[in-house]
């Protein structure tokens, strides 16, 4: 997304067809930490990991249904990366996320699929520690010296899919 330095940051995140400020809005700037004089900063005044926060928060404030992630750990400080994992815990919509990074897996996602060497697409039951155990065991992956490594055999997809009414679960697949 690029970003028109002039604009202001509570502008960008209403867009061109709602109102800056209102109360959804506001909700969602506090959540990703522009609060107070900070949503009306031009966003060329904002350092470069307030810009990328910016950044996700527009995409978030489209309201979509449906988000793709592409290694999102790979470009997020670790704030903004916890901030996108609260949101995502109470987000309805649906997430598919390709990662090598264990941690943000595992609190983001609800379910893991596997993509293997020959393209099989298949769910995995009991999340990615048992998909890396289950691939150890079969010598498809060297043995994990800690836990927290983003080391990881190929291909871990996580796919999010949330309930559309509350408390209602959804199995894996």
């Amino acid at each position: 997304v690029d970003l028109d330095p002039d604009a202001r940051v509570r502008d960008l995140v209403a867009g061109s067809t709602r109102v800056p400020g209102t109360p959804e809005d506001l909700a969602l700037m506090n959540r990703f930490w522009f609060t107070g004089s900070l949503q009306y900063v031009r966003s060329g005044e904002l350092s470069g990991g307030e810009r990328r926060r910016l950044q996700l928060l527009l995409v978030l404030a489209a309201r979509p249904n449906v988000l793709l992630l592409d290694e999102p750990t790979n470009d997020l400080d670790l704030d903004t990366l916890r901030i996108l994992e609260d949101f995502l815990e109470d987000w309805p919509g649906a997430l598919v996320a390709v990662s090598h990074d264990r941690t943000f897996l595992d609190r983001a996602t609800d379910s893991l699929m596997a993509l293997d060497d020959r393209g099989n697409l298949e769910g995995v039951a009991g999340g990615l520690a048992a998909f890396i155990a289950r691939a150890e065991l079969a010598g498809l992956a060297p043995r994990s010296r800690a836990p927290e490594s983003t080391s990881q055999p190929r291909g871990p997809t996580a796919g999010r899919r949330r309930p559309s009414a509350p408390g209602a679960k959804i199995p894996a697949p």
